[in-house]
C-alpha cells in the first residue's frame, strides 16, 4: 500500500533499505517485594523497573535512605506508609507495610512433680526461672513471652504410731487395726496446694499377759510394766498394794493381774 504510493494492493515492489530507531519508553516502577514486613526483619531494598536514578521520599516513621531507597526496618514504626520514587520525568509511589512483634510476660506456678507446657517447651522442676518461648501473632510476626516459673516442693513426712492391741488408728482416713502393723503411706495436700505425702510406721503394743505360779506365788511374765493384781472371786476387784510383777495368794481363790505398758493393759487370764 505504501512503496508505490498509489494506495491500493498490488504494484508494490521492494523498497530500498531503510533504517528505523526505535525508542522504547519503559513506565518507572519501584516495589519492595516481602511487604507486609514485621518489625524485627533486616533491611529491605526496592526492586526498580525504568530510570533508577531518583530519589525516595515518605512521612515520618519510616527510616528510608532518600538514595537507595533501602528501608531500616528494625528502627521504624510499625504502620503503612505511602513512598514516593520521583525521577525525571515524574513521581511513581507504592505502599509498604510494617507489622509490630510483640513482648510480653508472664508467671506460673506448679508442684515439683508436674509440668507445664509452654509453646513447644514441656517445663518441670529444672526450669524454675525464666523462660522465654517465641510465639506467631496473628499478623504473622513473633510474638515473645518470657514465663517466670515457680515450683513449689511436695513434702514427704515421715512419723511413727504405737497402738494397744485391738486398738486402731485414723489416717487420713484411712483406719488402721493390727493387721496394719508397719509402713502406711497417704498422699495429703499441702496449703500451697502440691502433694504431701505421709509415711506412717504403725508399730502395735504386745503385752505379754501370761501369768506362771508356783505355789501360792503368781508371777507376771511381762518385764518392764505396771501391774494391779485382781480378785476374780471379788468382781475383779483390785487388791490394795498389790501392784508388783509377783503376788503371792494368802487365801484361796482366782487371782489375775492387769499389766500396763506404754498405756496399753491386758488382763491375764485368772489363775
Amino acid at each position: 500500500l505504501g512503496v508505490n504510493q498509489n494506495g491500493g494492493t498490488s504494484g508494490d515492489n521492494i523498497s530500498a533499505p531503510i533504517a528505523i530507531t526505535l525508542t522504547e519508553v519503559v513506565p518507572t516502577t519501584i516495589d519492595f517485594p516481602g511487604t507486609p514486613f514485621c518489625a524485627n526483619e533486616p533491611t529491605q531494598s526496592p526492586v526498580v523497573t525504568g530510570e533508577t536514578t531518583g530519589t525516595y521520599t515518605t512521612s515520618g516513621g519510616l527510616v528510608i535512605n532518600s538514595g537507595t531507597g533501602v528501608i531500616d526496618v528494625a528502627n521504624s514504626t510499625p504502620g503503612t506508609y505511602i513512598i514516593d520514587y520521583t525521577y525525571s520525568s515524574g513521581v511513581t509511589s507504592t505502599s509498604v507495610t510494617i507489622n509490630p512483634t510483640y513482648s510480653s510476660s508472664t508467671t506460673a506456678t506448679i508442684c515439683d512433680n508436674e509440668t507445664l507446657t509452654f509453646g513447644s517447651q514441656t517445663l518441670d522442676s529444672n526450669d524454675a526461672g525464666l523462660n522465654t518461648e517465641v510465639f506467631q501473632a496473628s499478623n504473622g510476626c513473633d510474638s515473645t513471652v518470657q514465663l517466670t516459673l515457680t515450683v513449689l516442693p511436695t513434702v514427704v513426712a515421715t512419723d511413727a504410731v504405737t497402738i494397744c492391741a485391738g486398738d486402731t488408728y485414723d489416717f487420713n482416713g484411712q483406719i488402721l487395726t493390727d493387721a496394719n502393723a508397719g509402713l502406711n503411706t497417704a498422699v495429703l495436700q499441702s496449703t500451697s496446694g502440691c502433694d504431701s505425702t505421709v509415711n506412717l510406721t504403725l508399730t502395735i503394743e504386745t503385752i505379754d499377759n501370761t501369768v506362771s505360779a508356783s505355789g501360792a506365788v503368781l508371777t507376771a511374765n511381762q518385764a518392764g510394766a505396771t501391774y494391779q493384781w485382781i480378785d476374780c472371786d471379788n468382781g475383779n476387784a483390785a487388791i490394795t498394794g498389790e501392784t508388783n510383777a509377783n503376788f503371792t495368794a494368802t487365801v484361796t481363790g482366782n487371782y489375775a493381774v492387769e499389766v500396763t505398758v506404754n498405756g496399753c493393759t491386758e488382763m491375764s487370764a485368772c489363775t
